[in-house]
């Protein structure tokens, strides 16, 4: 693996973390057992990051800090999970499906956080099974299937690869109308 110029033979978590790396799986990331605030709190002072508050009221979750993750519905999770983010300041995320389960409003919010992330100077790279979504905030597809990797380019190029369109886009993009 490469990142920030040099080869890493072994990346372990713990190293990519102190590298800047945040990786946002896609199980939940918080305990159930402590309020979101508090788990944000060891976020910012284990990696030195930004404001709690902040963070909550940048994912509209400010009301429901001192609440715990099982109280929590899937889209205001992986908003809780997103301020952790925000806390965090990555200079690269790695969002493994980030859209599970979350709702279309919510999924635009997420779009439109990780494209904010990009603008500020983070990489990130997002996994995902909601093609559609994904491309309408992606600068970059890369496909993998079926053991293969595949460099598509940016998502009007995606598009317009014949299997990439059929397999993943449906029946608008092969009629050329392109769902994002």
């Amino acid at each position: 693996m490469r990142f920030d110029g040099d080869v890493l033979s072994k990346a372990r978590l713990p190293d990519l973390a102190a590298r800047g790396v945040f990786f946002l799986p896609d199980h939940d990331l918080f305990s159930n057992a402590i309020p979101v605030k508090v788990q944000l709190e060891w976020f910012r002072r284990q990696f030195h990051g930004g404001i709690v508050s902040e963070a909550l009221d940048a994912v509209g979750l400010v009301d429901l800090g001192d609440e715990k993750a099982h109280a929590l519905s899937g889209g205001e999770l992986r908003r809780a999970e997103l301020a952790a983010v925000i806390i965090r300041r990555p200079r690269c995320l790695l969002a493994d499906e980030p859209l599970r389960g979350i709702a279309p409003r919510d999924a635009e919010d997420i779009g439109r956080l990780f494209r904010s992330l990009a603008e500020n100077g983070a990489a990130v790279v997002v996994s995902g099974h909601e093609v559609p979504v994904l491309m309408a905030f992606a600068t970059h597809v890369t496909w993998c299937t079926a053991g293969t990797t595949h460099e598509l380019g940016p998502p009007d190029t995606a598009a317009k690869n014949d299997a990439f369109r059929r397999e993943y886009l449906g029946e608008n993009a092969l009629r050329g109308q392109a769902p994002w």
